[in-house]
């Protein structure tokens, strides 16, 4: 999987951070902090501990002696080792996906169905666009709409499942924290699943689109992956995530 920061350490995925002068780590965002809400380590150029007066280790200046700015140096080096070797392994993994790609999977592009809830329209709005200008197919064509009778609740219910058994995976979106999504999880992501497979003899492949970040106990009791999609890459991070799916399938589907 490409973007993801999956442990804490010093590889971040597609974030470096360089750390020139000491900063409230409470205030970094949420893509600058692992599952765990820790923030990335980084690369250090200035002293620890900090103090007020904590200044940058600095840049090369001719008059002063090489062993003053080795400390500089030493984190330039190990930053640019870094950033080399995960843009190597970044080309390698998408030279991978593609070449395990078949030829008519590759001219055919995915289509998903991309959930959310009504409150949360603006959101799937700009998701639903970001996956179609990467190239995937995204139903349905507008977000869902509110209900409140039990025969409209079913109507939406039957749209849904009608629409998503032609896509190749479910997606389900989480804009922002709540125990909501453990609804969504059982209802969406298992019940309707559970249908379409019934009806439609086809297990969709499900996975939160998940652009707030921390655990969702519930998905993995469930079978539910999740895509981290709190930075840049994320779409990658989905298309080599939709591989690992389509494989597997396969692999339970294909005769002994």
């Amino acid at each position: 999987m490409l973007a993801e920061t999956m442990s804490y350490g010093r590889n971040d995925g597609l974030f470096f951070v360089a750390r020139a002068l000491p900063t409230e780590r409470k205030d970094w965002p949420v893509y600058l902090k692992d599952e765990r809400g820790h923030t990335l380590p980084g690369f250090l150029f200035h002293p620890e501990p900090a103090t007020d007066g904590t200044r940058a280790f600095g840049w090369y200046h001719p008059h002063v002696g090489e062993s003053e700015h080795w400390p500089f140096y030493k984190q330039l080096y190990s930053l640019s080792g870094a950033t080399i070797s995960r843009l190597k392994e970044i080309r390698r993994q998408h030279e991978l996906l593609q070449s395990q790609r078949t030829p008519a999977a590759r001219a055919t592009p995915s289509a998903l169905y991309l959930h959310a809830r009504p409150e949360h329209a603006e959101a799937w709005e700009k998701t639903k666009r970001s996956l179609e200008d990467y190239g995937f197919e995204v139903k349905p064509d507008a977000p869902v709409k509110p209900v409140s009778t039990d025969r409209s609740v079913d109507e939406a219910r039957r749209a849904r499942l009608k629409a998503a058994k032609d896509c190749d995976a479910l997606l389900i979106l989480r804009p922002e924290s709540g125990s909501w999504i453990e609804h969504e999880i059982a209802t969406t992501g298992h019940n309707e699943r559970t249908e379409i497979e019934a009806l439609f003899d086809k297990r969709l492949p499900c996975a939160i689109i998940d652009r707030v970040g921390g655990d969702v106990p519930m998905a993995k009791r469930f079978h539910i992956d999740i895509v981290r999609a709190t930075g840049p890459g994320w779409l990658m991070t989905l298309q080599g995530w939709l591989m690992d799916a389509s494989i597997a399938q396969a692999d339970v589907t294909e005769p002994a």
